[in-house]
């Protein structure tokens, strides 16, 4: 990234356009969050809003109301791809950096951005995410109801890019269903009914690959087994088929066979 205009320093140009990148859609009008990039950049929070008209006014910065999301894609995809690998496509620990600063205010968008980048890394063998999942596990697991549905939020966003990691936060809380949360204060409960409604989800994100249809489809069976009202369930994958089952999932069909790829399905009543 090039001097971008006489008014906005070169280095300070390609970190912010680079923080819009990890965390958009940016919410312009958090002032919680552009106090955290002000910090980063040492420099408050009405000097970030004017970086970021001065990205908007060249060209790089897209505005939908309160939204900011970098322009073009690959522009977004390079700039933190850069920061968070070195030349040799090992991982800098930038990512890491980000999670620990933003984690509290942008999860699920700098979970999603950087989990759309994770493929280049891996095809080398490495990631940019083991200590960040790493950090998401170990919330699941201690996290109550509330807690856990929260994360599942989150993680449905970014389960697309990340398959193999979103099938193991699945496996776990089938396996170790969550403690009830109690507000006792107005009166609200919430059980591990609620966080395994969260779940498919998650799975139909994993279901979009040939390879784990099958596994999903299989966990998608245990979530409904148990369920004394079998609900119609549905998945399509991106081979062209969908799959139904009118009973929860104990029983499957191919409904339909050579449709373009299938992204998402709904069913109505």
């Amino acid at each position: 990234l090039g001097s971008v205009t006489p008014r906005m320093p070169q280095a300070q140009a390609r970190a912010l356009a680079t923080l819009v990148a990890a965390l958009q859609p940016l919410n312009a009008d958090d002032d919680e969050l552009l106090a955290i990039v002000g910090e980063e950049l040492d420099v408050p929070i009405s000097q970030v809003r004017r970086w970021l008209g001065e990205l908007e006014a060249a060209g790089l910065l897209l505005a939908r109301g309160r939204l900011r999301r970098l322009t073009p894609d690959v522009l977004a995809d390079e700039l933190l791809l850069e920061a968070c690998v070195d030349a040799a496509g090992r991982p800098t620990g930038y990512a890491d950096d980000l999670w620990a600063r933003y984690a509290g205010s942008s999860a699920a968008n700098l979970l999603s951005n950087l989990s759309e980048l994770d493929w280049r890394p891996l095809a080398r063998g490495t990631s940019l995410l083991d200590a960040v999942w790493a950090d998401v596990e170990e919330r699941f697991a201690r996290a109550d109801a509330w807690g856990r549905e929260q994360l599942l939020e989150l993680i449905s966003r970014a389960a697309f890019f990340v398959p193999v990691r979103a099938l193991q936060i699945v496996r776990r809380a089938l396996a170790d269903p969550a403690r009830t949360t109690r507000w006792s204060g107005v009166d609200v409960t919430i059980d591990d009914t609620s966080v395994r409604a969260k779940l498919p989800a998650v799975l139909r994100a994993v279901a979009q690959y040939p390879a784990h249809a099958r596994e999903a489809l299989e966990l998608l069976w245990a979530l409904g087994r148990d369920d004394a009202d079998p609900i119609g369930l549905y998945f399509g994958a991106t081979s062209g088929e969908l799959f139904g089952s009118p009973d929860g999932g104990a029983t499957w069909s191919t409904v339909a066979r050579r449709l373009p790829p299938v992204l998402s399905v709904r069913a109505s009543s």
